[in-house]
């Protein structure tokens, strides 16, 4: 198998990579968990598109400038985002309801 070749040790490697390597040996099994259960897809594209609008959010502000606003936004957009997601068509209002 490939992976197996990608992640064999070798008395050249430098620590880090034999660090990565190691890693790589430790968890086989979780990368290839699609495998065993039909469900799961080959891809985590649906997660990644999901939060994508975030990641160009914090690319656009130059993220948060203290942890604490670091903490809010998380926060919020988690609540926001839930209420979209549960119910598309009246998240906003579900939102200002919580206001009171």
């Amino acid at each position: 198998m490939v992976f197996n070749r990608i992640a064999e040790s070798h008395m050249l490697d430098p620590a880090p990579l034999s660090k990565i390597k190691a890693a790589l040996r430790k968890n086989k099994e979780k990368y290839f968990t699609f495998l065993r259960h039909p469900g799961i897809p080959v891809d985590n594209n649906k997660a990644e598109r999901a939060l994508r609008h975030l990641v160009i959010k914090r690319r656009i502000s130059f993220g948060s400038k203290t942890q604490r606003g670091a903490e809010t936004t998380s926060i919020l957009a988690s609540v926001i985002l839930s209420l979209k997601w549960n119910d598309p068509e009246n998240w906003f209002q579900k939102y200002l309801k919580l206001r009171t």
